[in-house]
């Protein structure tokens, strides 16, 4: 039986709870033109060696610690059993194929 959105969506949820905790992670599915994406939202704390604190803008540091977490999520959410998403072709002149999943990541102040 395949698996609807919202069931896949729950999976990753469940999956990047066990890492993250509940209140740390967030996933939605895409309404309307998006529907079939799944948008996934970690929330986490500035690295202790951020030196960013006083800027708006995220340090290099902090840049490192956000492409690791959706590094870590993303190899998460592909080892789900079963997992399946839809897929775009980019305008790129190669048409490249992608997944239809964002992993965003933000840093808490």
């Amino acid at each position: 039986m395949e698996m609807t959105n919202g069931q896949r969506n729950r999976l990753i949820k469940k999956e990047l709870t066990k890492k993250y905790g509940s209140d740390n992670v967030s996933v939605v599915g895409g309404m309307g033109a998006a529907y079939g994406w799944a948008e996934v939202h970690i929330y986490t704390e500035k690295p202790e060696t951020c030196y960013c604190k006083e800027t708006e803008s995220y340090c290099l540091e902090c840049c490192k610690e956000i492409n690791k977490k959706r590094e870590e999520a993303s190899k998460l959410i592909y080892a789900i059993p079963n997992i399946e998403f839809y897929t775009y072709n980019s305008d790129d002149a190669y048409n490249t194929e992608s997944d239809c999943l964002s992993i965003q990541v933000s840093i808490n102040n």
